[in-house]
């Protein structure tokens, strides 16, 4: 008994996760599918949405339904709207996928709820629900911090995705109360190292990125010239005090040949 309520709590924390874990990785979706991040916010909107409207009037019409096969089908739906989010060519892709995913969730919260309140006593109940309504506070305080770990953590290769090293750095950072000391971006070091190893003066160097916070601003730190490259991430900022500014790479060579 207590173990199918435990296990409805943990289906909470996957779908608590999934809707607000989103929130930390915004960034990144807006680079990947060339959006700005205030564009990218309309996914959290479309979900709570999704949610708010739609979750009721499923939740009413499918009431007369068997609890059990009930949840296995809202789960099931649930992984097939994050697979079509994975999958995603493009941000109305992603937004139909993730209002999917938010029918299926919020309706699997009602259920999980209710299933979990039939399953005890009634001197019980309370502490049933709190179990299963826990599991989205545990999302909330511990699946979301998680998902936000995976920024510019993970790239796709050939051989599928491949993981960075970082989160981990985190987790451990955490676990043993110790800040870790960066030496990648966005610390200055690395730049000065790739100035040393190339025998340059980094006045004589330029940083070419399309980020201005990690990329660039390290680089204009220890006085190299800085080249913001407005494709991808790029795209979604403002005014950036660069040396230069350029629409795509294939300006590069143009701009360089000509006054700085």
């Amino acid at each position: 008994m207590w173990a199918a309520i435990a296990l409805l709590a943990f289906g909470t924390f996957i779908v608590g996760t999934s809707e607000l874990g989103i929130a930390g990785i915004l960034p990144v979706i807006a680079t990947d599918l060339n959006v700005s991040i205030a564009a990218a916010g309309y996914l959290v909107t479309a979900y709570a949405l999704s949610f708010a409207l739609v979750t009721p009037i499923v939740a009413a019409t499918t009431g007369r339904f068997a609890r059990k096969p009930m949840l296995v089908a809202c789960m099931a739906i649930f992984v097939v709207g994050n697979a079509l989010a994975v999958l995603a060519p493009d941000f109305a892709w992603l937004i139909v996928a993730r209002m999917i995913s938010a029918v299926a969730a919020g309706v699997f919260e009602v259920i999980a709820t209710a299933a979990a309140a039939a399953l005890v006593p009634v001197s019980q109940r309370g502490r049933a629900i709190a179990l299963v309504v826990g599991g989205f506070s545990v999302a909330l305080l511990g699946g979301v911090p998680l998902v936000a770990m995976q920024q510019n953590r993970w790239w796709p290769t050939a051989d599928g995705p491949a993981l960075d090293a970082g989160m981990f750095v985190v987790g451990l950072s955490y676990a043993a109360a110790t800040e870790p000391v960066v030496v990648g971006k966005p610390s200055t070091e690395i730049y000065r190292s790739a100035c040393r190893l190339l025998g340059v003066d980094p006045a004589e160097a330029m940083m070419v990125g399309d980020d201005p916070e990690s990329d660039l601003a390290p680089a204009a730190g220890i006085g190299m010239r800085t080249c913001l490259v407005r494709t991808g991430k790029g795209a979604s900022f403002g005014h950036v005090d660069v040396d230069l500014d350029l629409a795509d790479l294939a300006a590069l060579p143009a701009a360089l040949d000509g006054p700085a």
